[in-house]
Formats: structure tokens, C-alpha cells, sequence
């Protein structure tokens, strides 16, 4: 079973995760929701084949790019696709920096079919 890190955006809360459970119904992947960068730093070796990452996280560094960077440098996630889920106010000014990271780009809101194409897409 494929296995998908989701790290929640900033003022996303799990109750917002399980509302994603009932837009991307997936079974044939494992979905594991994070609401603090900090958990994906521990658990990042933990044969993910997708990260999901909101723009504005929170925690220390407000924005992801640390973690993506440390994504990237990881020897055993350089090559995990990464997909930045945010919202269009967030997006535009940090969209090309993120491409530049080789990171894919899903703005929100959209609907859950696409979402769920973006995914599969990926993996």
C-alpha cells in the first residue's frame, strides 16, 4: 500500500483532515495527517511515497521550505515527490521558488477530483 504524508497548512486542523478523508477517498493509500512540521522531520523515514505539504505551516519556520529542503537532502526521500496544497493567496508569489524545487503545485480550493487526479499523478 502506497503511504502519503499529509502535513496539514496552518489553520487546517484535523477536523479539516477528515474532511480530505471524505474529498479523497482513496483506499488504496495509507494517509497519515501531521499538524506540525516537526512531526514530518521524525517520521520522514518512514517509506512515504508522497509528501503533502500546506505553504504556511507554522512552527519555527513559517513557511515549508525548510522541510522541503530537508526533503530533498535525505538520501532515502530526495526522489519522494512532494506536492505543496495551498491557497491561492499564499501561491502566487512563492509558486516559482517552489518549482524551482522541483516540488509540484495545487492551489486551493479545487474539488476533490482533481486533487485526487493530482495524486495519482504523482504516485
Amino acid at each position: 500500500m502506497k503511504k502519503i504524508a499529509w502535513l496539514a497548512e496552518r489553520g487546517d486542523n484535523m477536523v479539516g483532515a477528515g474532511i480530505y478523508n471524505e474529498i479523497l477517498p482513496l483506499p488504496e493509500y495509507q494517509i497519515d495527517f501531521f499538524s506540525h512540521q516537526s512531526e514530518i522531520y521524525d517520521m520522514m523515514n518512514n517509506g512515504y511515497d508522497l509528501f503533502v505539504i500546506g505553504l504556511c505551516v507554522g512552527g519555527d519556520d513559517l513557511l515549508s521550505y525548510p522541510l522541503i529542503d530537508a526533503i530533498r537532502a535525505n538520501k532515502k526521500t530526495k526522489n519522494t515527490p512532494i506536492l505543496v496544497h495551498s491557497t491561492n493567496a499564499d501561491m502566487p508569489k512563492h509558486e516559482l521558488e517552489i518549482r524551482e524545487r522541483d516540488v509540484s503545485v495545487l492551489h486551493k480550493p479545487h474539488d476533490g477530483n482533481k486533487l485526487r487526479r493530482v495524486v495519482r499523478a504523482l504516485i
